[in-house]
């Protein structure tokens, strides 16, 4: 009765690697390489934005990505799906430029391989992605973000992407889009975008590149009664967004109680309800590029004449 059950386990895992490989070769060359570029369809869907971190110039994301390209060499006479590891055929070394550490790869790096020789690869990636932010009109500010991938090795002239036409023919214009309902809770999608592009990574390098772009708008009144609710905003973020300059960040300590006179002004003016208008002269008071390089008036009033 052992021996039974071994010898089935043996031909359960056997039978694994036979539907894993499945007759693959090891394909390693551009399929179709005298023929021009090979086409990379492109689809890109934000599941969810949990966060915008203006201090890490970093935004938190759930990002499905298919990507789906023809190789003649692995068509074959079934009538399904055939899957094979990532690495055992050929691909085009996708990577995210801006992904950091904290990105987990959800899916297998496998590959779906049609009859005919479509070979389709999805992957779902969650976790930080870094974005450059300018801050200067902070907290009044719109900012782009972008998820942009780069086809390692390969030039233009080698590998070329376009939106997914199953997507766009589905609806989804240019093979991409945001869901609906995202956890972000202080900003607002405004729109989004792709486009084709070129990442130098040295003079003579230049590689293949999509990106998805977004841009969103902070949330003013979720950012007051964010204020209101901890009086003190946070400091390094207001002083870096007027250096706005990485180098000079370093230096925001040394501002903090200066600032702090005039955000306890402010969310002064944000308990005693006044006029949007009044509001924002407040903050344009307190922004003002007068006082970029120092802070001279943490004794002053907000309505006070900060020009002297």
């Amino acid at each position: 009765m052992k021996r039974i059950h071994f010898l089935l386990v043996v031909l359960f895992v056997m039978s694994i690697q036979v539907a894993w490989s499945a007759d693959a070769p090891a394909v390693i060359d551009r399929p179709s390489a005298d023929d021009g570029p090979t086409q990379i369809s492109v689809g890109i869907w934000i599941a969810d934005i949990t966060s915008i971190d203006s201090a890490q110039q970093s935004f938190t994301a759930e990002v499905a990505i298919v990507l789906r390209w023809k190789d003649p060499r692995l068509a074959h006479t079934g009538n399904g799906f055939v899957r094979y590891p990532l690495e055992q055929i050929w691909h085009p070394r996708i990577a995210i430029l801006n992904e950091t550490n904290s990105v987990s790869h959800k899916f297998p790096e496998a590959v779906e391989v049609e009859p005919d020789g479509r070979v389709n690869y999805r992957q779902r990636y969650a976790g930080a992605f870094t974005q450059p932010l300018r801050l200067r009109s902070f907290p009044f500010d719109r900012q782009t973000f972008h998820i942009q991938l780069v086809a390692v090795r390969y030039q233009l002239n080698e590998v070329m992407f376009v939106p997914d036409q199953d997507w766009v023919n589905n609806g989804l214009k240019q093979g991409g889009g945001i869901a609906p309902s995202i956890t972000l809770p202080d900003w607002t999608i405004e729109n989004w975008k792709t486009k084709l592009l070129t990442y130098a990574l040295a003079p003579g390098l230049e590689y293949s590149s999509y990106a998805f772009e977004f841009t969103a708008a902070r949330n003013v009144q979720h950012y007051i009664l964010k204020s209101h609710s901890s009086p003190r905003l946070d400091r390094d973020h207001v002083v870096g967004g007027l250096l706005d300059r990485s180098g000079q960040r370093q230096f925001a300590g040394q501002h903090r109680d200066d600032v702090d006179a005039d955000i306890d002004c402010l969310s002064f003016l944000h308990r005693q309800s006044v006029a949007a208008a009044a509001l924002h002269d407040a903050t344009g008071c307190l922004y003002s590029s007068k006082h970029i390089a120092r802070f001279p008036f943490p004794h002053r009033g907000c309505g006070d004449d900060h020009s002297r």
